[in-house]
């Protein structure tokens, strides 16, 4: 099987759809696919492109189009590729996420080869409650990837969550789901002491009973704006004071556009809480963090769970999620338990969990990168 990504950027750490093409790819590799890899729009090529190896091309956003696509079709023509896997966000094309040109120069550079899209992004704007300018965006974007997916036919169609399949359906497009997986993979190797010399750093007592006597909770990546932080925080005080427990909440990596909220969370917990900020870290020093902490925190609404990587590598390290923003509303759509992985918890079943006298095993369908791949590879064998 010849398989050939495209997708905007392949920067690695630089670009979360990039990363996950490149992992998704390597998994292929070892289960005897040919990979190769195409990035088209690509902000971090300084020269016109980039081609270290045979089996990769990443042409710089600086080209006009037509260059890039003649440079494009040429590495197609080389590779010869049974199909083509189309990794699609909007803005990865398009400034302003409305393609236009750009889809008529997908289907010269596709043109004669099977071609599969995963729908990473849909359209912004499809809440109840979103602005004026928003709604206008939605209209742009819907339209433009209705005429995207009509103009290159794609044999199979993949996005990651019910919420954009349900996008989908609405412009009368049918698609399956395939998992986000972990860009961070479990350790296996890693060693507790690590974690606990970084906390020592802010005066925490890793001696004697520390796993017992303290909860760690951790969020990961950045921190959305839209996140109401303070019932949660306030159920976990409540909770941490019946167990006798103390309080540690680790922000794991970059905070990015959130750390002004970041601070105020702090501010106002600070008092009942220990707050810790990673910074960056390189992948197994996170999958350490991610395997040493009991309750993860996420800042997405739970319709977009399923397209949250930060969540994913939660999964992959078994630890359970809470989730406590229910504030995006598609009319016609409602997410189900079903839809989310069985390690994911609303803040009323996070408070029945931890004071259950029976506690019962979260049961995960989380798929590891290796189980992606196979049921990728079970879909395109049956385009």
């Amino acid at each position: 099987m010849n398989i050939l990504f495209i997708c905007g950027c392949l920067e690695p750490g630089k670009d979360g759809v990039g990363d996950y093409t490149r992992t998704l790819g390597g998994a292929l590799v070892l289960k005897g696919a040919s990979v190769s890899f195409l990035s088209i729009n690509d902000g971090f090529v300084n020269s016109d492109y980039n081609k270290n190896t045979e089996n990769e091309l990443r042409i710089s956003s600086s080209l006009l189009w037509d260059e890039r696509v003649a440079l494009a079709k040429k590495f197609v023509s080389e590779i010869n590729p049974d199909f083509i896997s189309l990794q699609f966000v909007p803005y990865s094309f398009n400034r302003k996420g409305v393609l236009k040109s750009e889809i008529y120069y997908f289907k010269e550079i596709m043109k004669g080869y099977k071609v599969h899209i995963m729908f990473h992004e849909l359209w912004v704007g499809a809440h109840t409650t979103a602005n004026f300018k928003a709604r206008v965006y939605n209209l742009l974007q819907r339209t433009s990837i209705k005429k995207l997916i009509t103009t290159i036919k794609p044999r199979l169609i993949n996005t990651s969550c019910a919420v954009f399949q349900f996008m989908l359906k609405k412009i009368n497009v049918n698609s399956s789901r395939l998992p986000i997986f972990s860009n961070i993979r479990l350790n296996k190797e890693q060693e507790t002491w690590v974690f606990y010399e970084f906390l020592k750093k802010y005066s925490i007592n890793t001696s004697g009973n520390f796993k017992s006597a303290c909860w760690v909770f951790s969020l990961f990546g950045g921190i959305h704006n839209e996140f109401d932080y303070s019932s949660l925080f306030s159920l976990i005080k409540s909770n941490a004071k019946k167990h006798n427990k103390k309080v540690i909440i680790i922000s794991i990596g970059k905070i990015g556009n959130g750390l002004e909220l970041w601070n105020k969370m702090k501010m106002d917990f600070e008092d009942s809480f220990t707050f810790i900020s990673t910074g960056p870290q390189d992948s197994s020093l996170i999958s350490t963090f991610l395997s040493n902490t009991d309750f993860g925190i996420t800042a997405y609404p739970d319709i977009a769970v399923g397209k949250s990587g930060s969540i994913a590598a939660f999964l992959e390290h078994k630890v359970p999620v809470i989730v406590s923003r229910r504030d995006i509303v598609l009319k016609g759509f409602t997410i189900s338990k079903e839809d989310m992985d069985g390690l994911i918890l609303y803040p009323g079943e996070f408070d029945n969990y931890i004071n259950s006298s029976s506690r019962k095993p979260l049961v995960s369908s989380y798929m590891n990168v290796e189980e992606v791949a196979d049921k990728f590879l079970q879909e395109i064998k049956n385009m």
